[in-house]
């Protein structure tokens, strides 16, 4: 099949699925990533590897101007930020997009974080069909994955991008065929992009919050104030203690480490960083 693909790092291995194959990549639309968090070094290489053109604009019809309308068979969103317009939609045979969670619930931008704060034991990959609202298009296929009490974003984002190379394999051994059965969603849930509230550590909640607020968000960081100082967070160890401190207090400094009580223990914070000022 043809295909066009949408998106960037985050499920580059789906894009190396196509290719590994024997589907032709006839270009690839990308954006210009930050480099820190996001990236699209893989998808870039992977087009280049087999001459794709790569895109850093959002897709639109005019740009697909080099593709003849009767070689427009598969379109691939992944990870994908822009809205796809409806006439790009329609001028491809079959136009699917990668979600990363078990559809109807989780629809939204970065569902992954909210399913380890809620503390779910499941989620899992969606293929569905895209169309005009955001993660509302048919069911073509699902598959769930196991959130493991110790998981982190990085760890359950592992699982996830295996999961979608697996799921994207099986569709397209017959994708017409799954294409066919595909069915409504019925009603779900919508999750917003977390806000800082959401990010920011809680220091009289509690060991158990702070620790899964800090595996929901990993290296993407999360908040917390510091001797009066709000610093950036990705790795901490927490354990039980009776202690007397106030929550909050930095009870021990180490050469890299801080020791910071929470209501019902300690937190160890192993990885921080004061966040810049303008």
């Amino acid at each position: 099949m043809n295909v066009v693909y949408c998106g960037y790092d985050f499920f580059w291995n789906v894009l190396q699925e196509i290719l590994g194959s024997g589907h032709t990549l006839r270009a690839l639309y990308t954006y210009r990533t930050d480099d820190r968090y996001d990236f699209h070094e893989k998808v870039t290489a992977l087009a280049r590897s087999v001459t794709a053109p790569v895109h850093l604009s959002s897709i639109a019809l005019p740009t697909l101007k080099r593709i003849p309308d009767t070689e427009r068979q598969l379109l691939v969103c992944a990870a994908y930020p822009y809205k796809i317009p409806p006439d790009v939609i329609s001028s491809f045979e079959c136009a699917i997009n990668v979600h990363p969670s078990l559809l109807p619930e989780g629809r939204g931008p970065w569902p992954l974080p909210w399913s380890i704060l809620r503390a779910d034991e499941r989620t899992g990959v969606t293929l569905h069909k895209l169309s005009g609202s955001w993660d509302s298009g048919e069911i073509v296929m699902q598959r769930d994955v196991a959130i493991g009490p110790d998981d982190n974003l990085e760890s359950l984002s592992a699982k996830i991008q295996l999961c979608a190379a697996v799921l994207m394999g099986e569709f397209l051994k017959d994708p017409a065929a799954r294409w066919r059965e595909a069915r409504p969603q019925g009603p779900g849930t919508y999750q917003s992009w977390p806000k800082e509230d959401d990010r920011t550590l809680d220091w009289s909640a509690g060991i158990e919050r702070i620790l899964r607020v800090v595996r929901a968000f990993g290296k993407f960081e999360s908040y917390a104030w510091i001797q009066g100082r709000k610093c950036l967070v990705r790795d901490v160890v927490v354990w039980t203690e009776s202690h007397a401190y106030e929550p909050g207090t930095v009870v021990h400094v180490m050469n890299r480490e801080l020791v910071v009580a929470a209501s019902d223990g300690l937190v160890c914070i192993r990885d921080f960083e004061p966040v810049r000022t303008p």
